[in-house]
């Protein structure tokens, strides 16, 4: 009786801790957000979370907060957000400005220039 006693908690630890490290690495995935005319939102975007961005550049017509709405070249709005942790901007830029920003597929800009 001891020896299967044994087993079942033996059992029991091992689908605990295969559980808890199936979900830990689930918790480590991109966060996919919702879709704002079809640009992704999410959280953290990095460059190298795999898929490649694009870069637009165009007028800057709005600033809130981090959410920033450019017409790109084709006349197209593109909304994207910054995030002030990792955005790299090498300038602060202003409503009106011509701009050239790396946007990933999560939404998030990656860097913002000066265009050309």
């Amino acid at each position: 009786m001891t020896k299967q006693a044994g087993a079942i908690v033996v059992s029991i630890l091992f689908a605990v801790g295969t559980v808890a490290a199936s979900y830990a690495a689930d918790a480590s995935a991109p966060v996919q957000g919702s879709h704002s005319q079809n640009l992704k939102v999410g959280a953290n975007a990095t460059p190298e979370g795999g898929t490649p961005g694009s870069v637009v550049t165009g007028e800057l017509l709005k600033i809130d907060g981090i959410n920033y709405t450019m017409k790109d070249q084709s006349g197209k709005e593109v909304r994207f957000q910054i995030d002030p942790s990792r955005t790299m901007m090498n300038i602060q830029p202003k409503v009106g400005d011509k701009i050239r920003a790396d946007v990933q597929p999560e939404g998030y800009a990656y860097s913002i220039d000066l265009a050309q």
